[in-house]
């Protein structure tokens, strides 16, 4: 699998946000001009890079013949989740419209059809995909991989018992994340050191409030929760939502699956074609390690693949 890394937007601090480029060289199986994924990481909109996501997926979609984009995009809470990574999120959505093609075409000889676009995402970055389908030409399809919406569920606003086993920090420690330029990537850190000093700020900050069930407040400061939440856009938008296909477990203990249980439940009842795939105690981020020849892939992960792959078939 080739890889390539290329800049789709300069922010207001001048730091150049990036996205990493993904395609296999012979494999054409949906088109001699390939159609484009753009992914999004999860890290609950505080942490995470465009490596952030599973891998298998990826070697997956481009064994299709996808072009696989994965995105940075700037991080909260120094920025809101809508000022951020949406608007990130849409910006790099047309950059995979408008400058791709041309780009690919001239570095690597690559043909992209531009106008055959899915979009997906993990936790956060699932959401954020959702998000997209009211763009002016809409992705043919979403995937949504235990992604965050229904915000205005109770299950957002108590503490989470995903980060139950997390420390919380005091706020001069969380509080110091707001020094600095804001970034676009973080490694995220799920290992908790004996030396609790050693966390970062922001690893504290999303620990902290994720724990606390107070992370709405850092991420949709002015309480506009429907711009933010994919679920509102589908009941917004009834039958023009694009075809989506969901992953949940129902193990996970960070986003409550009975979001996507009425997601789901949502779309259908409008018309849009859906699918549900459910892993039976399954917890967050549970593909994020598996292999293509796993069981698990093959069961729960290549179904929602093949289900994109559907809609941009010629």
């Amino acid at each position: 699998m080739a890889t390539r890394v290329y800049p789709y937007k300069i922010d207001d601090d001048q730091q150049t946000i990036e996205a990493a480029v993904h395609w296999q060289p012979e494999a054409a199986g949906l088109g001699s001009e390939r159609p484009i994924a753009l992914l999004f990481h999860g890290g609950g909109f505080l942490v995470g890079t465009h490596s952030f996501i599973p891998q298998s997926q990826v070697s997956y979609l481009t064994s299709l013949g996808f072009v696989v984009v994965s995105a940075n995009y700037r991080l909260c809470p120094q920025v809101s989740g809508w000022d951020g990574p949406v608007t990130d999120a849409k910006e790099v959505y047309k950059w995979c419209q408008e400058v791709l093609p041309q780009v690919l075409e001239k570095d690597e000889s690559i043909a992209v059809d531009a106008k055959r676009i899915v979009v997906g995402g993990y936790s956060c970055g699932g959401g954020m995909a959702g998000l997209l389908a009211d763009e002016a030409k809409p992705p043919k399809a979403i995937l949504d991989v235990y992604g965050m919406k229904h915000l205005s569920l109770p299950f957002y606003r108590n503490p989470n018992p995903g980060f139950a086993h997390f420390p919380s920090f005091p706020p001069e420690h969380i509080n110091k994340v707001y020094n600095g330029p804001v970034p676009s990537s973080c490694p995220p850190q799920r290992d908790i050191p004996a030396d609790l000093t050693t966390v970062s700020p922001r690893i504290a900050f999303s620990w902290t409030h994720y724990k606390n069930g107070t992370i709405l407040e850092q991420i949709v400061p002015d309480g506009d929760l429907d711009r933010l939440d994919s679920f509102s856009l589908m009941k917004k938008l009834g039958t023009k939502y694009p075809p989506i296909a969901f992953i949940h477990g129902t193990g996970d203990l960070s986003i409550p699956y009975e979001a996507t249980e009425a997601a789901h439940e949502e779309v259908v009842k409008n018309g849009v074609d859906s699918e549900l795939i459910t892993v039976e105690g399954a917890p967050h981020f549970y593909d994020m390690m598996l292999k293509v020849e796993d069981e698990g892939f093959e069961k729960f992960v290549k179904p929602s693949l093949d289900f994109l792959a559907k809609h941009v078939r010629k």
